[in-house]
């Protein structure tokens, strides 16, 4: 029997414990960029308005130091751009942190992890479906976040590659995650470890 053996049974399992839970983050998630979308449209209209946007921001080395150079901030797509990616990506960083932990970690404390294991499930399998099941949720987050730029009048391909640098964000936290979920014995304390990494990031 390898590590990995069960991992299907292991998803059925998270998907039918999250099976409120998780269509609701993922909403969170889509939410999310939906007030963006709908709040740049109505507050940057105009180029006059973007500009002076840009002038009210540019050069700040505190705002370029947590959202990036301010440069595209003369364009609507590049303003929402430049000030939803550290917020989005912090958000779903925390959801795929806590997704991760809470089916393997605490799963494991709450002492559900050994019935699975009794029923011939691998060691590895539990962490393997938190894996894929956090990657499914960003996965379609990111569609969502596709959708809702589109819809919102901008362009396809920017848009397509906004939802990608957020949901790479997002699975490099799950990665993280995975690592540091089995190094300690308390959830509480993977989830300070996991923290420390996505506060540097």
């Amino acid at each position: 029997m390898t590590g990995f053996a069960g991992t299907a049974d292991a998803i059925r399992f998270a998907l039918k414990r999250d099976r409120f839970i998780l269509p609701i983050c993922v909403a969170g998630l889509i939410g999310w960029m939906v007030i963006y979308v709908l709040s740049y449209n109505d507050l940057y209209g105009t180029q006059a308005e973007l500009n002076a946007l840009y002038k009210s921001v540019a050069g700040n080395p505190a705002l370029v130091a947590m959202s990036g150079p301010t440069g595209g901030l003369r364009s609507l797509g590049g303003a929402l751009s430049w000030d939803s990616t550290p917020a989005l990506s912090i958000i779903g960083g925390v959801f795929a942190m806590f997704s991760v932990i809470r089916h393997t970690r605490a799963e494991e404390e709450d002492g559900r992890t050994e019935l699975l294991l009794t029923s011939g499930s691998g060691r590895l399998a539990p962490l393997a479906a938190a894996v894929i099941v956090t990657s499914f949720a960003l996965v379609l987050a990111s569609i969502g976040y596709v959708i809702a730029l589109s819809v919102g009048g901008f362009e396809l391909g920017p848009s397509i590659l906004l939802s990608l640098s957020l949901l790479g964000f997002g699975l490099v936290i799950t990665g993280t995650t995975a690592v540091f979920a089995p190094v300690p014995s308390k959830a509480r304390a993977a989830l300070g470890l996991v923290g420390i990494v996505l506060g540097e990031a």
